[in-house]
């Protein structure tokens, strides 16, 4: 999808990976979500990698007897099966857009 957004492929590198540093901002890693600010948590709540990094970290404290103050601290609130079911969601709309796109792209050359 990415791709089919820009005319180049240099555009294309950039703007991606400047929209996976400010995704990686709002995925919880760097910062913590309940203490940000509003512009944080928008973030987060659009960013699929916040999403993901909830659900693997999940996985990985599940066995812990501290996984749920561990949980809390990072504001990982959503749960395994909400984490899951919005990633399906991003990706199928992701991969939606990106069909469309594309076919808009090929018919206008």
């Amino acid at each position: 999808m990415w791709g089919s957004l820009v005319q180049t492929e240099n555009n294309a590198t950039i703007s991606a990976i400047v929209y996976m540093m400010v995704s990686a901002l709002g995925a919880g890693q760097f910062v913590n979500i309940g203490s940000s600010g509003f512009f944080v948590k928008l973030i987060a709540n659009i960013s699929p990698v916040r999403y993901a990094v909830e659900r693997v970290f999940r996985r990985i404290v599940s066995k812990s007897p501290f996984s749920h103050p561990l949980v809390t601290v990072f504001s990982f609130t959503l749960g395994d099966w909400e984490c899951a079911k919005v990633l399906a969601l991003m990706s199928f709309t992701f991969w939606v857009t990106g069909w469309i796109l594309m076919v808009y792209k090929s018919n206008r050359f």
